[in-house]
């Protein structure tokens, strides 16, 4: 069987999820692993396959993760999950090829408790990513689709959801969407910096463009369209914020290149700093406080970057897959 190893796709992509328990652990799952994500208490593990299928891992100590579960209503090869924070339930999003973004809820808070599929929506072209929104923000979903559209789900009484939002994104395809923190910039620092949660987005598409989106109390308007690419971006993060000043956010692309960019409330504007690497780079993420960057580029490589006092970005370390016949 084909080996997954979770250190070669960073599981620590926002402030949810947890990655010191799985250092250096592997697992094996049959299907090419698109993605992986970890719910909010670091004990299931959801690997997204290409045979259309969920994998549910438990995760315990000093221990591989251990499959406890498969969900099966994809048709077709599953491109990304998501889980959603604790206060609104165990849900876990799913988005894939068949152009279906699947919700399923897990009825108890168990790691063997049993899921259930309480929603799917027909999307109208392939899902390439899902995310979750803070959960200050309540219970929404957004999703990045093949045809450059986002589609953001939210959560209304039951198990009914609906549409709150749909925008054109990019052209070409929108590849890549994340949600911006909701703790304001230098709120830490300053307590008269109000804190009222704002929802942002973040997305990247075949067009080469990082694009930032507001929600105006309606709809989602273009904030800013950051250039600098010159292939398609894979992914964008947001870094979480820990209230010290400024907003960071990071973009992989095809060219093969990481960029940093940097909000700084006092200037008004992003600035950028370059990383460049010898292939593609397929995802970035961000550590808990934000201070370390993960970067998954070429087939088996994952590189840790940290900036320095003098506002450069060093590699801390590198790793690579392990190979096993």
């Amino acid at each position: 069987p084909r080996q997954a190893y979770l250190r070669i796709r960073p599981p620590f992509r926002d402030s949810r999820h947890r990655s010191s328990s799985l250092r250096g652990r592997k697992m094996e799952i049959e299907e090419i692993v698109h993605d992986i994500s970890i719910n909010h208490w670091s004990k299931l593990l959801a690997s997204a396959c290409s045979d259309g299928k969920i994998s549910i891992a438990r995760i315990t100590p000093d221990q591989p993760p251990q499959t406890v579960t498969t969900l099966m209503g994809h048709k077709a090869p599953v491109f990304s999950t998501s889980w959603s924070h604790p206060q609104y339930g165990n849900f876990l999003a799913s988005g894939g090829y068949d152009q279906q973004i699947i919700i399923w809820q897990q009825e108890q808070e168990n790691a063997d408790a049993p899921f259930r599929q309480i929603y799917a929506h027909q999307a109208m072209s392939s899902v390439n990513c899902v995310r979750f929104a803070p959960a200050e923000c309540g219970l929404l979903l957004a999703a990045a689709c093949g045809d450059g559209s986002v589609i953001v789900l939210a959560r209304r009484e039951g198990d009914n959801w609906e549409i709150e939002s749909r925008f054109n994104a990019h052209d070409g395809g929108c590849n890549a969407v994340s949600w911006c923190p909701t703790a304001a910039p230098a709120s830490l620092l300053s307590p008269n910096v109000a804190d009222v949660p704002v929802k942002r987005l973040a997305t990247g598409g075949c067009d080469g463009l990082v694009n930032t989106w507001r929600h105006d109390g309606r709809q989602f308007l273009l904030e800013h369209r950051l250039e600098g690419h010159t292939s398609w971006v894979r992914d964008v993060a947001f870094a979480p914020s820990i209230g010290v000043p400024g907003t960071c956010l990071a973009s992989g692309s095809q060219d093969r290149s990481v960029i940093i960019w940097t909000w700084a409330d006092q200037s008004g504007q992003w600035t950028k700093q370059s990383l460049t690497f010898d292939d593609t780079v397929w995802r970035v993420s961000w550590s808990e406080a934000g201070d370390i960057l993960a970067v998954s580029s070429g087939e088996d490589k994952v590189s840790l970057w940290k900036e320095g006092l003098d506002g450069t970005w060093s590699c801390l370390k590198e790793m690579r897959q392990e190979h096993e016949e």
